[in-house]
């Protein structure tokens, strides 16, 4: 679906911003006395992969031995304090720790982080996988489509294959007219497209215009309506693949124009003519036969 940027904004701004929400030290003692991370976060109702990151950052801050199990007494020995001795930035070693929780040698600090990892479906470092997985979904929808319709195409993989450098999911071996529009070759997106993810994609989808013509962005968890604004650069933002009433393929329509430039075209007649055939009569004749008159014998 399309949305109104009015709209938009107004979700947006009901949200909150993760880099906005303050960890506060209550919480982390909270943390101390024994209350999960799961806990807090439900109390805040913040996302856990958010309250994690923001108490591995408290920690790497003000208490560091929290990381280290309290009955290993030789730190050095283990990959944490080795991740630690390397990187002195602080900020890769919490991304560090958040994608890797098993390095860190403090069990029930390990174990909270990495509940609070898999149970978040917004915010995890694992939604990288479940977006490239989606992404893959929705691209052997998108497939699935053009051979149930027999429009012939080539994959990103099978273009590459052949020496493509930059390619789009699907290049339409035969385009098709859609409300006005040639469509060439289509970009699938499984996300919705707001201004964040307009500006990352722009470049790429006119990239592809510029290469193999004129094509359509699909983004089918919608967009902001006033973003569908690169139709004269060639582009068409979509958030479905179109309905099979309105595709018309290339090949259909040249026919079509075709058959309308003969129709309206001046025609020249040519009379029909009928040749008179005078039929050749044979005379029947019919042979006159003389009978011969019969004899009788003289006894």
């Amino acid at each position: 679906m399309s949305m109104s940027r009015e709209d938009f904004k107004s979700i947006y701004d009901s949200m909150n911003d993760k880099d906005d929400i303050p960890f506060l030290k209550v919480q982390y003692s909270n943390y101390i006395k024994g209350k999960s991370i799961i806990e807090i976060s439900t109390d805040l109702n913040i996302s856990s992969t958010i309250v994690a990151k923001q108490i591995l950052n408290h920690i790497l801050d003000t208490d560091v031995k929290q990381l280290y199990s309290i009955n290993n007494i030789n730190h050095t020995n283990t990959d944490l304090y080795k991740l630690l001795s390397v990187k002195t930035d602080r900020e890769s070693v919490l991304k560090k720790l958040m994608k890797t929780p098993e390095l860190i040698d403090n069990e029930r600090l390990r174990v909270n982080i990495q509940q609070s990892v898999y149970s978040d479906d917004n915010c995890s470092p694992l939604i990288n996988y479940i977006r490239s997985s989606t992404g893959s979904e929705y691209e052997f929808l998108l497939q699935e489509k053009l051979f149930q319709l027999n429009i012939p195409y080539q994959t990103e993989d099978q273009l590459r294959k052949i020496g493509y450098p930059k390619t789009p999911d699907i290049k339409l071996e035969v385009p098709f007219a859609y409300r006005g529009y040639i469509i060439n070759w289509i970009e699938s997106k499984a996300s919705f497209c707001d201004d964040h993810n307009y500006k990352n994609t722009k470049d790429q989808i006119i990239g592809y215009k510029n290469r193999y013509g004129p094509g359509m962005a699909i983004f089918w968890f919608g967009f902001i309506d006033d973003l569908n604004n690169l139709q004269e650069d060639g582009v068409l933002i979509s958030d479905r693949f179109p309905d099979f009433e309105s595709i018309e393929l290339l090949n259909d329509f040249n026919q079509h124009l075709k058959g309308m430039i003969t129709t309206t075209a001046t025609t020249t007649i040519t009379p029909t003519i009928t040749p008179t055939i005078t039929p050749t009569i044979t005379p029947t004749i019919t042979p006159t036969i003389t009978p011969t008159p019969s004899i009788t014998p003289t006894p």
